[in-house]
């Protein structure tokens, strides 16, 4: 076939992105023309941008709320998601999600589920309100806090390394997880103990 057939489609450069302007102050401000819509679908296609958001907001497995053990951790996890998609007042105050446009209602339940294990999940299955269905979880999964502080103290002095099989580097992770919910939860511990465990 002819190079110049008239059948051969003309080619395309390919999209290279904005031009850089090097005499800007900081090259940390994101570019703010993306060039022809064209060239943003040659090189990113709308499935991969969805992709990477699924992926962004996904809370890993250890994480998902699976009973009380793992509550403060859920919390955790969650309102580093809320909070990249600039909504983590809802973890302080749930009814501001009424407010919300229907669509973003329906992507915080989604949110809300998908951070979820099995039984927690069927828990609110047949609830459509996330500020209803966070307070349920809330009430259902966490404990009072002097509940939670008894528990965590417990579980620090009874950590000790010479019954402890899962090795030093598993040991010095669940120790410092152990330090660090007693901070957060406002005990104090006797350096001497830290060191004695």
């Amino acid at each position: 076939m002819d190079l110049d057939s008239p059948l051969r489609p003309p080619r395309k450069e390919p999209y290279l992105g904005p031009a850089v302007d090097n005499t800007a102050t900081s090259n940390l401000d994101p570019p703010t023309d993306m060039g022809s819509k064209e060239g943003f679908k040659d090189t990113i296609t709308s499935s991969i941008v969805k992709e990477l958001s699924k992926k962004a907001y996904t809370i890993p497995d250890d994480s998902k709320l699976s009973g009380e053990s793992n509550f403060e951790q859920w919390i955790q996890a969650l309102s580093i998601v809320l909070r990249a998609l600039g909504i983590s007042n809802f973890l302080e105050n749930p009814d501001i999600s009424n407010t919300y446009s229907d669509s973003d209602q329906a992507v915080l339940l989604m949110l809300l589920r998908n951070s979820l294990s099995s039984g927690p999940r069927a828990a609110i299955s047949w609830i459509h309100i996330p500020s209803k269905a966070f307070k349920l979880l809330v009430r259902q999964y966490s404990r009072p806090i002097e509940s939670k502080k008894e528990d965590v103290y417990n579980e620090f002095h009874a950590l000790t390394f010479s019954t402890y099989k899962k090795g030093l580097s598993a040991f010095n992770a669940e120790f410092n997880g152990y330090l660090a919910k007693l901070t957060i939860a406002k005990i104090d511990i006797d350096p001497s103990l830290i060191l004695n465990q």
